[in-house]
């Protein structure tokens, strides 16, 4: 994907790195980037990637690389940090340092993320499913002032 300023072209993104859902496309570094700014790390500690390319319904992962699991306690506050609309993700593995798969160069392999997903391989510390009733429920209890009553 690119884009051209004043007749030169600027090389954005590759295609491959584009997720589509309800016909919106979402680019990979564009999600990395949000979630880093939720999870206060770097962008090069998140990896973003559908389970099955072939799926359009399939899940969106997100493994990222911390020091130690998020507490109980501030897991609500990261899902009440998420866009309400048009995310798509739908689950966080935290993980131990360096286990995104990289190239020589340091590149992320998200074709090698889903494969290791898909064959059970990612060794993740904590799991965290994030859905609008996750989202909500976490609302609830955190008592969000724009939250529905139950």
């Amino acid at each position: 994907m690119g884009v051209f300023v004043d007749g030169e072209l600027y090389i954005i993104e590759r295609i491959k790195n584009l997720i589509i859902r309800n016909g919106e496309n979402f680019l990979v570094s564009a999600l990395e980037e949000q979630l880093a700014q939720i999870l206060d790390i770097s962008h090069e500690h998140i990896a973003v990637f559908e389970s099955n390319i072939h799926d359009p319904g399939s899940e969106i992962v997100v493994l990222v690389e911390r020091h130690s699991p998020i507490a109980e306690q501030d897991i609500d506050a990261v899902l009440i940090a998420m866009p309400k609309e048009a995310f798509p993700i739908n689950r966080v593995l935290l993980c131990k340092s360096r286990e995104i798969p990289r190239t020589t160069s340091g590149k992320k392999r998200h074709f090698y993320c889903r494969k290791m997903y898909q064959h059970n391989e990612i060794k993740f510390q904590q799991a965290i499913e994030v859905s609008p009733q996750k989202i909500m429920q976490a609302m609830v209890r955190a008592g969000e002032p724009d939250t529905p009553p139950a």
